[in-house]
Order: structure tokens, then C-alpha cells, then sequence
């Protein structure tokens, strides 16, 4: 997986490719905890994202938390595979992140 970040306005953007999993998710873990500016919000664009298992799901609510922490919240946007939705329904996570459908209206 790879991961390309930037800050945009007050928001810090994260924008993986490829899977997230047990084997990648450390990575994107390792890119917020080393680079969130520790204010604003963050927002990960899904858009290059096929799959996502728990491992991946456990980052994007340690991510949640450093954006509280921040004054901000954990926004997605761009989902493309109807399997990460899924998957955030199923573990009742669905409503815990607001969803936008592209990345300019989730950094407003």
C-alpha cells in the first residue's frame, strides 16, 4: 500500500492505495502518528481502496481519536467499493464517520 498526505485548509488528508490490512495498516498508522499536525480534522480518501479488514478499521478509529484530540473529526470520503461500506455497517461503525462523496466537500 502506499499513502500520499498533505494538509489542505484545516485538514489533514490521507489518500491510501491498495488494500488496507493486517500487513499495511501499520504503515498508515506510522504516516498519522508521525505527521497529523495535531489540530483539525482528518480526512482519508477511500477512493483507491478495494479492501479493508479490521486491522485497517482499528486504525481508522485511532485515527478518529487523534482527531478529537485535535479539535477535528475523522472524515472518508470517496468509497468506491460497495465492501467498505458493508464493513462499516456490519461492525455498526457506518455512522461514526461522516461520508462524503469527494474529497473537496469532506475538507470544507
Amino acid at each position: 500500500m502506499q499513502v500520499e498526505y498533505e494538509s489542505v485548509s484545516n485538514a489533514f488528508v490521507l489518500r491510501p492505495v491498495g488494500d488496507i490490512n493486517v500487513q499495511s495498516s501499520p504503515e498508515l498508522r506510522k504516516i498519522l502518528l508521525e505527521h497529523y499536525p495535531g489540530k483539525g480534522s482528518i480526512v482519508v480518501n477511500l477512493n483507491q481502496v478495494r479492501y479493508m479488514d479490521s486491522s485497517g478499521l482499528a486504525t481508522l478509529i485511532e485515527g478518529m481519536q487523534l482527531a478529537r484530540g485535535g479539535g477535528g473529526i475523522l472524515i472518508l470520503c470517496e468509497i468506491r467499493e460497495q465492501m467498505l461500506l458493508d464493513l462499516l455497517e456490519i461492525t455498526h461503525l457506518l455512522d461514526a464517520f461522516p461520508i462524503f462523496d469527494t474529497e473537496a466537500q469532506a475538507v470544507r
